[in-house]
């Protein structure tokens, strides 16, 4: 090439790519402006690549190049990409060999250029979409190019560009812009899209590569060792060119990057950034940059403070910041709230250019998702609050529970919230970014106040449901397992243990009142019905109580029914068998009480003497062993209680044990006698009502520690 030659451009890139189809319409937007575009696809090309040269065909033009264009397809796969630049570094490679001698010059401009964009239009883009699309793939592309050409593109620390050095630009392209009138703003005067903005970048660095070549000592000390005739007519055409008015390479790369910036949501994406920052500071980094116009000077400045701005403000919304889908507690919303009218607010200098970027669209997002929790978290509390205070009436239902209580229960139960926690606020948009997804009502089930009101809804449901469980087994609300026949079936209970709680989830005492005194006494029927029903097919003897299976899980069954009622949780079989073990019984007598109700006579009876025991061993001889009033009476309506008190007794099996009490009635003196009765443990006789003249005492009770039947005995002590 020649000092004063056409600038050549070098177009490098599969036929695939689009290349040949962008060369035809770049012709069009350098013709006449001193440029000679050359396909780096032809047989000159080939020959470069195999190391063959000519001295003067098409294959010499391609070593002189001032600019390549390196083509690659914008729906390419990483794949082609790749195979792409795998062979631009091989005739990089050959470039360079080719150059050696010739050229000292670094730093040879590489436009990277995407081809066929409107291949990333998608249907019902607007044109935002479409160009932040494009501008995301270039520098997906960018990124690979640079992985691939590190050494190329790195700059020297002395800021000399070395031979083989490369300076990297990147353009987007298509012959054709998408369909409608939207993006008709965004065609080149002859329809295409992104042609300009190549030409404008491609012709500055090829000519500011060319000039740097004429400027070069070294090639001019080649050139003055040649032919003085050459050196003349080189100096000559030298000083005409210094004299002739050429434009400035740093005002058109300005001029060009004002033509391709594109509007603020495009240059400010989060892809987009970083590479208009490097690119405006190199502009203002360049020595030449105070000798810019005013005004480019002041676009740059200018658009440098915005990107800085910029980042600053999208920055604001990162972690540890807490977003609408982080808060938990309503201190948390009201702080947002006041940040997106303070820091996170669109900066008033900028507040209508952003309104359209990424950073502001989420801080519109932001602020409508708060507003959208603070209602959702609202209505999941108050909802759940309502669920508990029903729950609570019919918890403390005055009534017995029956089908129409049960019925207000099952439809309360079957309620949900008005929202599952995966479901998208309808109101809620997407925003760039990992930050900007739509709200789901989780962040409102995840807010303490709503966290608290739905474990108390789940705490109080779950009664709810053990208190409908149970009025259905007693027979309250259904017609229940524990609402026994009579017989009850001796299998009844080992068909029944594996449908009923083993726990105490059916205590009557986990309910309040009133109800829990309807359920304890169902229950207690039941364990009645279940007691009177074993004692029919009870065996008699301890080895056939216990390896009876459907004995012991009658055992098993009562025991259950006790615990549930509120009494001692007791195995009666287990018990009946210990009992029938034991040859011996240890009565303490320091504490005996006998019961007399107020109705058993009219005046009332009042105990006129001592409590007589009466001690026959089974063989022996009787021993009386009267027993003297221990302290005052007590009341316990209706009845009076009058304590007892002698010394300890033993009695065996086959042993009798009677008691006299005289009581006095008005004037009258009168006798209590708890008669003789039969059976080894004729001694429980005592745990019977007495006997008052001819009739049975009923009411009067006689109970002392030790002095206890199983309630699985049959007729303890007989009659």
């Amino acid at each position: 090439m020649s000092a004063t030659g056409p600038l050549r451009v070098v177009v490098f890139g599969p036929a695939r790519s689009g290349k040949t189809a962008l060369s035809e319409v770049l012709n069009h937007h350098v013709a006449g402006r001193g440029v000679r575009l050359l396909d780096a696809d032809g047989q000159a090309a080939g020959k470069l690549m195999l190391g063959e040269h000519d001295s003067g065909g098409l294959s010499a033009e391609l070593l002189a190049a001032d600019a390549l264009v390196l083509v690659v397809d914008a729906a390419a796969s990483p794949e082609v990409i790749d195979q792409t630049f795998h062979g631009f570094a091989g005739f990089l490679h050959r470039l360079e060999d080719g150059r050696a001698f010739t050229r000292e010059v670094g730093g040879l401009p590489v436009v990277l250029t995407l081809a066929k964009c409107d291949a990333l239009h998608r249907p019902g883009d607007e044109p935002s979409d479409w160009l932040r699309r494009v501008e995301d793939r270039k520098a997906e592309v960018r990124t690979r190019f640079e992985d691939r050409f590190t050494d190329e593109l790195t700059p020297p620390a002395d800021g000399y560009l070395r031979f083989g050095s490369l300076e990297l630009h990147l353009a987007a392209t298509a012959k054709e812009i998408p369909e409608g009138p939207a993006f008709a703003g965004y065609a080149d005067p002859g329809g295409t899209f992104g042609v300009s903005d190549l030409a404008a970048t491609l012709l500055p660095a090829a000519t500011d590569h060319h000039d740097r070549e004429l400027a070069t000592s070294g090639r001019l000390r080649r050139t003055a060792a040649g032919v003085g005739g050459v050196v003349l007519t080189l100096l000559v055409g030298l000083g005409a060119f210094a004299l002739a008015p050429a434009a400035d390479p740093l005002a058109e790369r300005v001029r060009a990057y004002q033509q391709r910036e594109g509007p603020p949501a495009v240059r400010l994406a989060d892809r987009a950034l970083p590479g208009v920052r490097k690119e405006l500071t190199a502009i203002q980094a360049s020595p030449r940059f105070n000798q810019l116009p005013e005004q480019l000077q002041g676009f740059v400045q200018a658009r440098l403070r915005e990107a800085d701005a910029y980042a600053d403000f999208r920055q604001q919304f990162q972690p540890p910041r807490l977003g609408p889908a982080e808060v938990r507690s309503r201190q948390q919303m009201d702080a947002l709230a006041a940040d997106l009218a303070g820091p996170l607010a669109l900066p008033a200098e900028y507040a209508n250019e952003w309104a359209d970027t990424d950073a502001g669209k989420l801080a519109v997002k932001w602020k409508t998702d708060l507003w959208l929790l603070g209602l959702a978290e609202r209505a999941l509390h108050d909802g759940y609050r309502d669920r508990c205070r029903r729950a609570d009436l019919l918890l403390l239902t005055e009534a017995p529970p029956d089908l129409g209580w049960r019925a207000r229960v099952v439809q309360l139960l079957a309620e949900v919230p008005f929202r599952a926690p995966a479901d998208v606020m309808q109101a809620s948009s997407a925003a760039p970014g990992p930050r900007g997804k739509p709200l789901t009502y989780a962040a409102a089930f995840a807010v303490d106040r709503v966290a608290a009101a739905r474990r108390d809804w789940d705490d109080t449901a779950a009664r709810l449901t053990t208190l409908r469980d149970v009025c259905d087994a007693v027979g309250l609300t259904a017609a229940g397992p524990l609402v026994f026949p009579d017989p009850v079936p001796k299998d009844l209970a080992a068909r029944l243990l594996p449908t009923l709680p083993a726990d105490d989830h059916w205590r009557a005492d986990r309910f309040p009142e009133p109800v829990r005194g309807v359920v304890a006494g169902r229950l207690l029927a039941a364990s009645d019905a279940g007691v009177r029903g074993v004692k029919r097919f009870a065996p008699a003897s301890t080895n056939a109580l216990l390896t009876d299976p459907d004995v012991t899980a009658w055992g098993e069954l009562l025991k259950r029914l006790a615990a549930w009622a509120g009494r001692p949780a007791v195995d009666p079989v287990q018990e009946l068998a210990a009992f029938l073990r034991r040859d011996r019984f240890d009565l303490d007598l320091r504490d005996v009480r006998v019961t007399l109700p107020d109705d058993l006579t009219d005046p009332p009876p009042i105990p006129a003497g001592p409590l007589t025991l009466t001690h026959t061993p089974a063989g022996g001889s009787a021993v009386r062993v009267p027993l003297t009033a221990a302290g005052p009476p007590t009341r316990d309506r209706p009845n009076t209680v009058y304590r007892f008190a002698g010394p300890p007794l033993a009695v065996r099996p086959g042993d009798t044990l009677t008691a006299t009490l005289p009581v006095r009635v008005g004037a009258e003196t009168r006798e209590l006698v708890w008669p003789v009765g039969g059976g080894p443990f004729a001694f429980l006789r005592l745990t019977r009502p007495p006997r008052l003249g001819d009739a049975e005492a009923t009411g009067v009770t006689l109970s002392a520690p030790g002095l206890t039947a199983p309630v699985l005995l049959p007729d303890p002590g007989g009659r």
